[in-house]
Parts: C-alpha cells; sequence; structure tokens
C-alpha cells in the first residue's frame, strides 16, 4: 500500500483528482477481475473505498436478466459476483478463470433461489458426493439442489412438528494425518420428529462435530435437548449420504404420514415411555482413514459390528 501510495504521487496534483483517478483505477480493476487491485484501493483511501462498494453492489437482477438472481448477501458473495470468483472456494479461480458455471440452488436461510459461480473443482466434488450433500458457500450460505416450494415446505414440517433431541454418545475417532496421530469428537443426538397425531414418529441419528452439536442443540445441551437450529444439522451431518438424504427423509415420512389415514381415523397418541436408545457408528467417517476408537455409549472399539435400522437414518 504504501509503494502504491508513493506511486500515486508522481501523478501532478492527484490529490485534487482523487476521484477520477480512484473511479478509472477501480473500472480497471473490474474489467480485469484483479481482486487484489480493489481490496488494495479499498484501503488506500476513503475515495477508493467507495468506489470499491459502489463496484461490488450488482445491478437489479432485471436490468441483466438473471433470473434467480446472484447471491451476494455478504461482502464474500458480492466479490465472487464481482470479480467472477467461485461462490463456494472464492480463491481457487486465480490460476483458472474460465472454469465457471452458474448453479440455480435454494438458500435455507430465506427459503430463495440464487444464481452462483462454481468452479470445476468444487462442482467435482459435489459430484462425487453425489449431490447428496448441502452447498456451503464461503459465506457459510447453506444450498440445496431443491426447489424454494420444497424449502419451504421443509421448514414448514419443522416448525409444525415436536422436534426433541436425545444424547446417545460420543465416540472417539482416530488416525494419522500428515505424520501425526489427529483425534477427532463427535457427538451422536438421537432426534425425533412427532406430528402428535398419533402416527409413528420420525427418528433419526444426528452425528456431529462438538461446534456443530453446539450450534445445533445449544452448549451444554447434550443430555436432552431441543434442535435450536437444524442449518449446523443440514449442512454438517456426518450421515453417509449427508443433508439432502435427510432433507428427503423428512418431507417423505412427512407425506406418507399425512396420507395414510384421515385425522378422524388415526389412533390417539398414548403416553409411552421413551424408546431405548440405540448407538450407531455407520457413518461417514470424521477424516480420512479414521479409526473408531472408543465409544460412551456402548464401549465400542470396532466400527465393523454394529447392525443399522432403516428408522436411524
Amino acid at each position: 500500500m504504501f509503494y502504491m501510495w508513493q506511486v500515486l504521487k508522481f501523478f501532478n496534483g492527484f490529490e485534487d483528482h482523487m476521484e477520477v483517478l480512484m473511479e478509472i483505477l477501480m473500472s480497471y480493476a473490474n474489467h480485469t477481475a484483479s481482486i487484489h487491485m480493489a481490496l488494495l484501493l479499498r484501503a488506500l483511501c476513503s475515495a477508493g473505498n467507495r468506489h470499491f462498494k459502489a463496484s461490488i453492489e450488482p445491478p437489479l437482477a432485471d436490468n441483466q436478466g438473471i433470473s434467480p438472481p446472484p447471491l451476494v448477501a455478504c461482502l464474500k458473495d458480492k466479490l465472487a459476483w464481482a470479480f467472477n470468483r467461485c461462490h463456494f472456494c472464492l480463491k481457487s479461480l486465480e490460476v483458472d478463470k474460465k472454469c465457471l458455471s452458474r448453479h440455480g440452488l435454494s438458500s435455507f436461510d430465506d427459503e430463495n433461489a440464487y444464481t452462483t459461480f462454481i468452479c470445476d473443482r468444487c462442482t467435482h466434488a459435489f459430484h462425487r458426493q453425489g449431490h447428496k450433500t448441502a452447498w456451503i458457500t464461503a459465506s457459510n450460505t447453506v444450498l440445496f439442489d431443491r426447489s424454494p416450494m420444497e424449502m419451504r415446505y421443509l421448514k414448514h414440517i419443522l416448525a409444525s412438528c415436536k422436534v426433541s433431541a436425545r444424547y446417545v454418545g460420543t465416540h472417539r475417532w482416530e488416525g494419522w494425518q500428515r505424520g501425526r496421530v489427529v483425534h477427532a469428537l463427535v457427538i451422536l443426538t438421537a432426534v425425533e420428529i412427532d406430528r402428535q397425531d398419533g402416527s409413528k414418529a420420525l427418528k433419526i441419528h444426528t452425528p456431529l462435530f462438538q461446534r456443530d452439536h453446539d450450534a445445533a442443540f445449544g452448549k451444554g445441551a447434550i443430555r436432552n435437548a431441543t434442535v435450536n437450529n437444524f442449518k449446523p444439522i443440514f449442512a454438517n451431518v456426518l450421515l453417509q449420504a449427508g443433508g439432502h438424504q435427510l432433507f428427503d427423509r423428512i418431507v417423505s415420512w412427512h407425506f406418507s404420514a399425512q396420507a395414510a389415514l384421515p385425522f378422524w381415523a388415526r389412533p390417539r397418541k398414548r403416553a409411552t415411555a421413551p424408546a431405548r436408545l440405540k448407538c450407531v457408528h455407520r457413518y461417514s467417517k470424521p477424516f480420512r482413514g479414521a479409526k473408531l476408537k472408543s465409544c460412551t455409549f456402548c464401549q465400542f472399539t470396532d466400527d465393523d459390528d454394529d447392525d443399522d435400522d432403516d428408522d436411524d437414518w
């Protein structure tokens, strides 16, 4: 920044024409998709900061003919859109700026569809996962390959049903990464979604890292809790099929429960003892090469001898 300021002094009367000079340089930065130059001009002076903010504000989607509108929820999204960067890794296009494509994905936060840029590397990564996990941008926006109507239906289900959670156990994983031993703790929680109309409740095991568990259930809320936020569950659940299968599982369960019997023919809900907890260990490993070493629920030390239940997934 100091050297750039010294260069600007070579312009005669540059302080009197700072606005014009910053506008020209910022236009050049936008034209060449030079994000580093734009950020440098932003930090150089107040005029550069003003032109920087104006340059990353996208015009109205109707004027551009873009449908759905671009994702510009925060600074990182605006930088990705203004400088043709990948919304998901942001930095990966510095080497190859030609691998850009657009995707229409729905946001979990506001249930609207958006257009995003995505590079070939991120596209291949999501394809390897079979489009079954949520798409998470560099700005931590969770996107699904589903329509906004499906997204609104899912959130209606979660809001209208009774959702409860019970702590199952903590799993300790261990493995080697870059020549050293790495440990990871995964908290397994049994989430129950009940329509409270006599129909069978949906029970799902949600293995999450400690930080994601705290974001979903609240810090310290381990033994018995309600789900404060489903977003980290959909985005970071370690189920083998990821958040998209969890999405489809909830929607299909609710639809089949609605169509099963009319409300007047459904059995009355009877007070019963809580279902016996079951521990499962078959989910995506927290890191490559990880092995399950211990489980607080069943003292399990081998990840190959546990049976699964359809109700658990």
